[in-house]
């Protein structure tokens, strides 16, 4: 097991851009790297319901208003400089480390920076978990996540900060892939 985390750790550093790592998150951003090392990836008990409204309901109700949410909400990120790659990656190696899916998972968050190229580029969003739930048709990856779109060019060439504070969760089934749910703040 050890080996394969190795092994992922070591092809997931060849993949991100090491300017990213560089830039986010500073050695003096330490709640940043708390909350970045303290990613969960995990089984949760709920049953997402095969009807799209009330799957939303669901996932709003498990995910909006709870801690998580709360603690993840107070990070400050660079405006204009996308950190998903670092979270999207550290669930990776977080799911691999604890058993999971992964493969599953690395095509979920594809499927997120695919549709949300805009947010994961040009404005935040960012994973603040993976979570493992149930469906009819079976097991599915549940990710919430912050997002903000508001950019702020920067202010004599620094990067102005901000904090995501909208939420958005997606849910897909394991074995295809499909998306299965869907909510975003208004």
């Amino acid at each position: 097991m050890m080996r394969k985390v190795q092994i992922a750790v070591g092809l997931l550093l060849h993949v991100i851009p090491m300017s990213v790592l560089a830039e986010w998150p500073s050695p003096a951003d330490t709640l940043a790297l708390a909350l970045l090392d303290s990613l969960q990836v995990g089984a949760i008990s709920l049953n997402l319901s095969s009807d799209p409204d009330e799957a939303g309901r669901q996932l709003w109700g498990q995910f909006a208003k709870g801690e998580l949410a709360k603690r993840y909400s107070q990070i400050e990120v660079p405006g204009g400089k996308s950190v998903w790659p670092v979270f999207r990656d550290r669930l990776v190696a977080v799911a691999i480390e604890k058993g999971f899916d992964s493969k599953s998972l690395v095509g979920a968050l594809g499927q997120i920076e695919q549709n949300e190229e805009r947010l994961t580029t040009k404005g935040q969003l960012y994973p603040i978990g993976a979570f493992v739930a149930r469906a009819r048709t079976g097991k599915v990856w549940v990710v919430p996540c912050h997002w903000e779109s508001g950019y702020q060019p920067p202010k004599e060439g620094q990067r102005i900060p901000l904090q995501a504070k909208h939420i958005r969760i997606w849910a897909f089934a394991m074995g295809s892939g499909r998306q299965v749910g869907y909510v975003t703040c208004k």
